[in-house]
């Protein structure tokens, strides 16, 4: 991302898939939002943008390294962010991104979140256990193969009885 592009995030302000925060000191509030984003359609935390004002964040290696460890302690099922560091000088800016996460639900230290506009909200119970319900409704073992003939199941019976068979043999020989 060049200085350009930098404004242009900036200028467009929060949204459904960006959150800033003036400086990794907000780290926790910014994980909420990282977990919010799995939960929805992903989205980054910028560290360093303060309303829609580039102010700047000092970054080390320490730095990135922390926000990665907090990252991968407190967000289950763990996940592994794109961090990466953007702009020049003082002006540098931390971009923490997730895609939506495939094994929702996510948990900040327990609680799940959702993104809603430019909010980080509680996810309520119904919803959680709308999510869990749809995933163990889509487990592969329970789907229903749509193009299956009854010779499939003759075949899968045959297979079952030929192994039993030889498990019985191998019992008694």
């Amino acid at each position: 991302m060049d200085q350009k592009q930098l404004l242009e995030i900036i200028e467009e302000g929060e949204s459904e898939g960006a959150e800033f925060k003036k400086s990794t000191a907000q780290l926790e509030k910014g994980l909420r939002a990282i977990c919010a984003f799995l939960n929805h359609k992903g989205g980054a935390v910028y560290f360093g943008i303060d309303n829609k004002t580039l102010v700047g964040q000092q970054v080390s290696d320490p730095t990135l390294r922390s926000i990665s460890q907090k990252v991968r302690q407190k967000i289950k099922p763990e996940i592994t962010p794109e961090i990466t560091v953007h702009g020049d000088g003082r002006e540098k800016i931390i971009k923490v991104a997730v895609k939506e996460g495939l094994n929702k639900l996510y948990y900040l230290d327990g609680v799940a979140y959702k993104r809603v506009g430019t909010e980080n909200p509680i996810s309520p119970p119904e919803e959680i256990e709308r999510i869990i319900m749809e995933k163990r409704k889509n487990r592969w073992g329970e789907q229903i193969y749509q193009d299956a003939i009854p010779e499939d199941l003759d075949w899968g019976k045959k297979v079952v009885s030929e192994r039993r068979k030889e498990t019985e043999e191998n019992e008694y020989s």
